[in-house]
């Protein structure tokens, strides 16, 4: 039986996503592992969060205020429920279109998050790596797709969520 990861966060639920998923679905894929890494707050793309994030000045860190620490910290708590949120629904569409479907919130560098999927996880035969489009994209920027590629065998995927 085909396994398929899948990497995503911000896009978790878009409808290029769930395009692919389907996909999968018709050519026979019936497990799928869904790794959302955990968005660092200030790498959330407000347009992508519904607006819950606008931006935030974490270049003046040394000697921060009490307040300003806690309030990074209910930010990033509140991406973090975001990333549970999309992936639980990602979760119950794969599931509801007769997939079996697994998951987990993984640490925010991606790669290392794959890495440890990878390790914890029978074999994959492919890997759909699903993100925001290239001028928002941090992930696209750090050419993930390679570099998941240089730890795996795996068939790599990139899909970009349109604008």
């Amino acid at each position: 039986m085909t396994r398929c990861l899948i990497v995503g966060n911000q896009t978790l639920g878009s409808d290029a996503l769930i395009k692919v998923i389907k996909d999968k679905l018709n050519q026979g894929v019936r497990e799928f592992f869904v790794l959302a890494p955990k968005t660092k707050p200030e790498h959330e793309a407000s347009e992508w969060t519904g607006g819950y994030f606008e931006g935030a000045d974490t270049t003046f860190l040394v000697g921060e205020s009490r307040a300003f620490r806690e309030q990074m910290g209910a930010m990033r708590d509140a991406a973090r429920w975001r990333a549970q949120d999309r992936l639980e629904l990602v979760l119950e569409l794969i599931r509801a279109a007769g997939g079996q479907a697994e998951g987990e919130l993984g640490v925010p560098d991606p790669v290392e998050a794959v890495q440890s999927v990878l390790g914890t996880q029978p074999p994959f035969d492919e890997i759909v790596i699903s993100t925001l489009p290239g001028g928002l994209s941090h992930w696209f920027d750090m050419d993930l797709a390679n570099r998941i590629g240089q730890i795996t065998t795996a068939k790599i995927t990139t899909i970009h969520a349109p604008d």
